[in-house]
């Protein structure tokens, strides 16, 4: 998982305008309080929603995963008759970054599209999510842990076997055939 969030953050980072990208922990929030170390704009929160795991086997899991983008812009336009919409250019720029064909990241499937909003609660701040969804697979689990041994059974044929030394086309069989 580490890897996937590390993939993504570099695929914006590399392919956008965006400053500054990190994992999303409430940080618009907690910087309008003055409780979070400042960052610049424009930024780029991911975040992981919703994870729904199903087994495959041997440790292997796949993943029907949601990933949250929260794009955030500051802007200081302050006539009142005026508006800022470089915030839809930002998004245009994140969404082509994470949806590139040539961007898959490892082991999961290219990043879909599901839904988007706009967050209006905030102060001289423009903060867009954009949800994606894939599936990934989760292969940490392959790795032998806690000491766990194996036995091997031997299988023991207690019967004689019969198999009658003539053939029929070729191929011996336990049958007599005349």
């Amino acid at each position: 998982m580490k890897v996937f969030y590390q993939e993504i953050r570099k695929q914006i980072e590399d392919n956008t305008s965006v400053q500054h990208v990190r994992l999303w922990n409430n940080q618009i929030n907690l910087s309008e309080k003055g409780e979070q170390i400042p960052f610049q704009f424009p930024a780029v929160f991911i975040d992981f929603p919703y994870m729904q795991w199903s087994q495959v086997g041997k440790g292997v899991q796949t993943c029907q995963l949601t990933i949250r983008l929260y794009i955030v812009f500051e802007s200081f336009i302050t006539a009142e008759n005026e508006e800022d919409v470089e915030i839809f250019d930002l998004r245009d720029e994140v969404y082509l970054a994470v949806t590139d064909p040539a961007f898959v990241p490892t082991n999961a499937k290219m990043l879909m599209r599901i839904s988007e909003q706009t967050d209006p609660n905030h102060t001289n701040t423009y903060v867009w999510t954009m949800d994606f969804n894939t599936t990934f697979t989760e292969t940490i689990g392959i790795t032998p842990r806690g000491n766990v041994s194996a036995e091997i059974n031997t299988l023991n044929l207690d019967t004689d076997l019969i198999i009658d030394p003539n053939t029929v086309d070729g191929v011996r069989t336990d049958k007599d055939f005349e």
